[in-house]
């Protein structure tokens, strides 16, 4: 019966030896009982097999499988193919659960069959798991329930975390119907483009204002880092969103056409920060501010539109200089 649906726990996994076992005692303890913990190995070289194995003899409930390294969209979408549940909860390897967490995402999910139910995360540095990781969610909260348009235009802000998959419930047989899946192409925010197309098709959300998650922020973690060309592909994921909306309203057309411009204008930024040198990467940074700032100026203040403008119209060297004046860069990169 659908108050006590399988639900399958998908967790993709690369060289986590040092962070597995969190999210497995998360999954073991959880007060929700009907699971199915899928582990993806994406081709790990370190102990990470050997330690979900010794899990698999405590819980017959946890699956291995194991594949080539090839990132985590195609480690969840393996998950995907192989689940029974008929739910899906996404969970980092390096993340972990309150004991509450499934229990409440159901609760939710029976009560609003046709959404996307989501709750919050807890970030937490590591070194500091011990002393302030939850293992209990508060349940003195509010339910904040969406309509799609509302969740949709809510893709921008980080006010229900939708650029994560993590967090949240997802109906499978909504996934399979629509062939949502994960864009290997998109290797930064390819989160937030399937939340988005999974939106599309359910009737809202409903968010749990209360953390049910541990997330873990790693001292090495690749998003933290100096500049990557791969940044690139997060503007990508919000194009794909322009197309996968081409029937959606102006309001939300806008709103995705603004979002583009705050990623372009923020990766612009990092790049200038990075002292790199390719001038080709911050002038196809300019072009998507042009092409897109009508939509972004509806919302700026003057003060971001004199910056926006002078990033578009001044000559590239020209405004480098100046930036690193004002920012006091020198050629030494700033984030290595």
């Amino acid at each position: 019966m659908l108050g006590n649906s399988l639900v399958s726990v998908i967790i993709p996994a690369w060289n986590v030896e040092k962070y597995i076992f969190r999210a497995l005692d998360s999954c073991i303890a959880q007060s929700y009982k009907n699971l199915e913990i899928i582990l993806v190995d994406d081709g790990s070289d370190d102990g990470t097999i050997e330690i979900v194995k010794r899990y698999q003899e405590k819980d017959k409930r946890i699956r291995l499988i194991q594949r080539n390294h090839e990132g985590v969209s195609a480690a969840r979408n393996a998950g995907i193919e192989n689940a029974q549940g008929q739910k899906i909860v996404f969970l980092d390897s390096d993340d972990w659960m309150t004991v509450e967490t499934v229990q409440l995402l159901m609760e939710y999910s029976n009560r609003y069959p046709q959404y996307l139910i989501g709750g919050s995360p807890l970030f937490i540095d590591e070194g500091y798991e011990e002393k302030n990781g939850i293992d209990h969610a508060d349940k003195n909260f509010e339910a904040v329930v969406l309509n799609k348009n509302e969740s949709l235009m809510n893709t921008d802000t980080q006010k229900y975390r939708n650029a994560s998959v993590q967090y949240k419930l997802f109906d499978l047989e909504t996934i399979r119907k629509y062939n949502i899946h994960f864009d290997k192409e998109i290797l930064y925010g390819e989160d937030g483009l399937f939340v988005f197309e999974y939106l599309y098709h359910v009737n809202g959300m409903v968010y749990l204002n209360t953390n049910i998650w541990n997330y873990l922020v790693r001292k090495k973690s690749s998003t933290r880092g100096w500049y990557n060309e791969k940044f690139m592909t997060s503007i990508y994921a919000v194009e794909k969103m322009m197309d996968y909306s081409e029937n959606s309203s102006d309001e939300i057309r806008n709103m995705l056409e603004s979002f583009v411009v705050v990623k372009a204008l923020n990766m612009f930024r990092r790049y200038l920060d990075s002292g790199e040198k390719r001038t080709e990467t911050a002038l196809l940074y300019k072009a998507y501010i042009k092409k897109y700032k009508k939509a972004y100026f509806k919302r700026a203040s003057l003060a971001e539109k004199i910056r926006t403008n002078m990033i578009v119209y001044m000559p590239y060297g020209v405004y480098e200089k100046i930036y690193k004046k004002k920012h006091y860069i020198n050629e030494v990169k700033k984030w290595r």
